[in-house]
């Protein structure tokens, strides 16, 4: 297992309906994301050497190190798993199976609006202009 890989699986160990990070292939996301490769790489580069071999509690406790020692790439690094995680099918499936909330964008299906009513424009439309012509202003 490598050290990304280990990393996104403390972040996201799974359970109560979740996947785990590593049934995913969250690890070749996050590696293929161009936007995130400085964070990701700040990130495993400050990890200590054999990582993955360590046990939960070391793994968090290394993890919170290198929070401290590097926050702008910590965040970096979050945005980059959970950005991945949550766009997941089995995720989002896990979603709505919990909370009953369709986990999709509103489009293309979108939301219903009632049928627009031109009338709500004729009192701006009624309005005076509210800037100067220029040929009117050199003309003065």
């Amino acid at each position: 297992m490598s050290a990304l890989q280990a990393a996104l699986d403390c972040l996201l160990p799974g359970g109560e309906g979740y996947p785990p990070a590593r049934e995913l292939e969250l690890a070749a996301w996050v590696a293929g994301q161009e936007r995130f490769a400085a964070a990701v790489a700040a990130v495993c580069g400050a990890l200590p050497e054999g990582f993955a071999a360590l046990d939960a509690a070391a793994r968090t406790a290394a993890l919170k190190e290198v929070e401290r020692a590097l926050p702008e790439a910590f965040d970096g690094f979050t945005v980059a798993a959970y950005s991945g995680y949550y766009t997941q099918p089995s995720v989002l499936a896990a979603i709505e199976a919990r909370y009953g909330y369709k986990a999709r964008p509103p489009q293309p299906g979108g939301y219903a609006l009632p049928a627009f009513d031109p009338a709500i424009l004729k009192v701006p439309a009624a309005r005076a202009a509210l800037w100067r012509d220029p040929e009117e202003e050199t003309a003065r």
